[in-house]
């Protein structure tokens, strides 16, 4: 018999991309004014985020838009201390959302943790918020 007589012919299955989602009336937005920052769905809070090794990596959820940013800038500030390359400056030349003078007191403890510390840190501040509602 033929290789192909008789056998069963398997229908094409046609693999479209995906579009984007429409930016018309009633589209969602889940973006922040901040970088690093970005609203979480379903539960609207906002999640501070940063590239490990390329790869996204959670600071932590907040209840407010501007802890988020912080908690962002934070890491920024470790990389930098640490002297970790990948932090990409924005169009107005910083990396921090908010000024560097805001960070001072932070400088002695952000360069005695490890960065897997500083994550676990700010991962813990988010959930306590969200314990505390």
């Amino acid at each position: 018999a033929a290789a192909g007589a008789g056998a069963a012919t398997k229908p094409v299955v046609k693999l479209h991309k995906a579009g984007k989602p429409s930016k018309g009336a009633g589209a969602r937005q889940y973006t922040s004014k901040f970088r690093g920052v970005h609203q979480t769905f379903p539960t609207k809070r906002w999640e501070a985020q940063f590239r490990r090794n390329g790869k996204p990596t959670s600071l932590g959820c907040f209840d407010r838009e501007e802890e988020a940013a912080r908690a962002y800038d934070k890491m920024v500030v470790w990389m930098e201390l640490h002297h970790i390359p990948g932090v990409k400056t924005g169009p107005k030349g910083g990396t921090t959302n908010f000024p560097l003078a805001e960070y001072e007191a932070d400088l002695a403890t952000l360069r005695a943790m490890s960065q897997d510390d500083l994550v676990h840190a700010l991962r813990r501040d988010g959930r306590a918020q969200a314990a505390a509602r």
